[in-house]
């Protein structure tokens, strides 16, 4: 047990922050069961961006690691296929490469 005066305080603190964590972890793991079951294509995209917006949080936060947020984030972008509906513009617009070799005669002319 603490026997500081201050030491009472942090423990009241960490509990009260531990509390939060778990409550925002339970709400992620929710929500990132719900995106994996979601069955109708309009509620999708709305539940991924509000799965994206929690998970973002509990990142700034570091109630999670960033790196575990950015995988998760992959994986149910993965899953909804939304990368696939919106391409990213680069891969849109591909220019043909340039040559910088001249082009060669044909054996006739050698």
């Amino acid at each position: 047990m603490p026997v500081t005066k201050t030491a009472r305080r942090a423990l009241r603190k960490s509990i009260k922050q531990a509390e939060f964590n778990q409550k925002v972890r339970r709400n992620l793991k929710r929500l990132i069961k719900q995106n994996s079951i979601a069955t109708s294509e309009t509620d999708k995209p709305s539940l991924l961006t509000k799965t994206v917006k929690a998970i973002d949080k509990a990142a700034k936060r570091r109630i999670i690691h960033p790196n575990k947020a950015a995988r998760i984030k992959s994986r149910l972008a993965k899953l909804t296929k939304t990368h696939l509906e919106n391409p990213a513009p680069a891969a849109l617009a591909k220019k043909p490469k340039k040559t910088s070799r001249r082009k060669s005669k044909p054996k006739s002319q050698k």
